[in-house]
């Protein structure tokens, strides 16, 4: 598979929350307290926001979860993930198979979410209120996903070793224990 548009500056616009808008807003929540560490990672304290946009790249899946305040978290999917229905049926997505086998997604618009957790080995879990969940896990090669909001983004790196934690002040390298 080669590698996404996720390479370089569009990483970094991404992860940052980067919308494609020539603007930027003045947020009306501090990220900092959208975002709580804990042990096994960071969970996004963003329940209630419901995800306003779906785009399809030849490599990628993205996502908009919009808060309805102009505060938005963006994820760029770039590697396989799991899709596991209300009912507990999964169903695994690779975003390089083009964007017909991506289109039961699509039921995912204006869908209200629960949680986004963020693991310290990279994976992303976004889960809804009605039960359903996307996991993505680090990928052997390739970044998996990047996402964020404005000012605090997250990349998880090839090979779930590393997790790029952006913040305004300083990037951190996060290191998955041996």
């Amino acid at each position: 598979m080669p590698l996404g548009p996720a390479c370089g500056n569009v990483t970094r616009g991404a992860a940052r929350g980067y919308s494609g808008s020539r603007t930027r807003h003045t947020p009306n929540v501090e990220h900092a307290e959208l975002v709580i560490e804990s042990q096994d990672g960071w969970t996004l304290a963003i329940g209630g926001w419901t995800i306003t946009r779906l785009y399809f790249d030849p490599y990628a899946v993205g996502v908009a979860i919009n808060g309805g305040t102009g505060d938005a978290f963006h994820a760029y999917i770039e590697a396989s993930f799991t899709y596991r229905d209300a009912d507990g049926s999964e169903q695994l997505f690779a975003p390089g198979e083009g964007a017909p086998t991506l289109a039961p997604l699509l039921s995912l618009l204006n869908r209200t979410v629960e949680t986004v957790r963020v693991s310290r080995d990279g994976t992303l879990l976004i889960a809804f209120s009605d039960g359903t969940r996307i996991s993505v896990p680090p990928d052997p090669d390739y970044e998996a996903w990047n996402g964020g909001l404005d000012e605090i983004g997250f990349i998880s790196t090839p090979g779930g070793r590393d997790l790029v934690v952006r913040k305004p002040d300083r990037d951190l390298l996060v290191r998955k224990p041996s």
